[in-house]
């Protein structure tokens, strides 16, 4: 498993929640 993949995605959920 990939932590950077885990933050990635983590960021880019919450990021496309926020718009």
């Amino acid at each position: 498993m990939s932590f950077q993949w885990f933050v990635q995605n983590l960021v880019f959920y919450g990021v496309s929640q926020n718009t």
